[in-house]
């Protein structure tokens, strides 16, 4: 669909005000219907007359203007039409429709010049001034900026939005230090090895879906298939590797020629558990991709899945291992810059879409030390830039990891617990949260605060 359609859609449908767009009947040039319809909407609009398909419609067929099926043509522009993209749409029309006046003024400047009716620095002056009219269409004007502001804030005085959104853990939602995650640019959760950095990702996901949000989460390590596995097994609550052994039980006994009733009533009940999982993601609006993609394949996936109002949040696990990438500027090979880069790009997706961009990232020097604290701020392997460029950054700290490598070290902090340290904010002061641990179903939070949601759909793609 043109971007004429959709702006033109998106009125009709009332998914969009018409003074909100900014836009001339002559910006309109894909076609005369296209010119002569937003003249009558403008027209409708200074009269205060509705401007609703049902209602230009009935106007267009009331007085005779319905030539060449016009009517049956406005009916279709709001079908499929969406909200989404619209001020992209906008902003194109309105670049063609400068470089189209401008390139007018131009020729009308070059050809008096011809004929000898202006000088050399008579015309150079008419071409600056024209050039000058030509506005920057990629500058937030502060009077956008303030009525985006406004919007926001009334939404969330109404209760349509939140200032944070829902973390998908209900102990980190429920804590007035934390309330969830921030809905502006990046959230860096950082962690060395083993701290289970992949697990609260996955925890948050899922309770993300329960909450309705539409999740893309992008794995730099696993297959789509391992991560859907892997979040079925935790939300079935099963053990992965008791799994594994004793579906090698039963396998091991019936290579025998024998049967045992119980170890199979064990393995069918664990299967349906994680089967069941399995069909209650495909039906939420999960899309995941795997290994093998680098941050500007990702942030295209991103790009098309909110142009389909199919985005609320992205998960990125893990920034270092995300497949580099050899475009103007980036040097192939050099891990610090292909970081950095990877976290420009990641940070400038969340801005563009204004969607939280959560990423793991591990920690630099992480094997020094028997027994460290959580890392600090500033410690993400190969970057000094990660911490800069987020919102918020988050050390995931497990000190059971350290207990169960040296039974004799004297490690501070709870047991059975993973702890996120706030290291960062914007907004808000820097504290801690301990969040229960069930390392077995690699689990993170209190199941019993969960709530069940009605199912919606997944998309996967390999």
């Amino acid at each position: 669909m043109s971007a004429e359609k959709n702006v033109l859609g998106a009125v009709l449908g009332e998914m969009v005000s018409l003074n909100r767009l900014d836009l001339e009947a002559s910006d309109f040039t894909e076609s005369k219907k296209h010119e002569a319809l937003y003249s009558l909407l403008l027209n409708r609009w200074a009269q205060g007359l509705p401007v609703a398909m049902v209602s230009v419609v009935g106007a267009v067929l009331s007085d005779g203007l319905d030539e060449c099926g016009t009517a049956a043509y406005i009916s279709s522009l709001a079908d499929d039409a969406s909200p989404v993209g619209v001020g992209r749409y906008v902003m194109e029309m309105r670049s063609q429709s400068q470089k189209r006046k401008l390139s007018q003024k131009l020729l009308a400047i070059h050809a008096k010049l011809d004929r000898g009716m202006v000088d050399a620095h008579a015309a150079s002056v008419e071409m600056v001034t024209a050039a000058c009219d030509i506005t920057d269409l990629s500058s937030t004007t502060m009077d956008k900026a303030a009525d985006h502001v406004i919007d926001d804030l009334a939404a969330v005085a109404e209760g349509q939005a939140r200032a944070y959104i829902s973390s998908g853990i209900p102990e980190w939602d429920d804590n007035p230090s934390f309330i969830g995650v921030s809905r502006q640019g990046m959230t860096i959760l950082l962690g060395r090895s083993g701290m289970g950095k992949t697990s609260v990702v996955n925890c948050m996901a899922t309770g993300m879906l329960r909450k309705g949000l539409k999740v893309y989460a992008h794995g730099t390590e696993t297959s789509t298939a391992r991560r859907l596995q892997d979040m079925a097994f935790s939300l079935a609550e099963v053990d992965g590797r008791a799994w594994a052994l004793q579906t090698k039980q039963l396998a091991d006994i019936r290579e025998g020629g024998g049967d045992d009733l119980d170890v199979r009533a064990d393995v069918e009940a664990w299967y349906d558990r994680v089967a069941h999982q399995i069909e209650w993601l495909r039906s939420k609006p999960l899309t995941i991709t795997g290994t093998g993609l680098t941050v500007e394949q990702v942030c295209a996936k991103a790009r098309q899945l909110h142009a389909q109002g199919e985005l609320d949040v992205v998960f990125i696990d893990y920034i270092q291992t995300l497949k580099d990438s050899s475009g103007l500027g980036v040097r192939l090979g050099d891990m610090v810059q292909q970081t950095g880069h990877k976290s420009g790009m990641l940070c400038q997706l969340a801005a563009d879409l204004g969607v939280p961009v959560l990423i793991t990232a591990q920690v630099s020097g992480e094997k020094q030390g028997s027994a460290p604290e959580a890392p600090p701020m500033f410690g993400a392997q190969f970057s000094s830039r990660i911490h800069m460029d987020a919102e918020e950054v988050y050390a995931i700290h497990r000190p059971d990891y350290f207990r169960e490598r040296d039974p004799s070290a004297q490690v501070a902090g709870p047991k059975n617990m993973v702890q996120l340290v706030a290291r960062k904010r914007r907004t808000g002061t820097l504290s801690t949260l301990n969040l229960k641990w069930t390392g077995a179903t690699k689990w993170v939070g209190d199941r019993r605060l969960l709530a069940a949601r009605p199912p919606d759909r997944l998309r996967l793609v390999d």
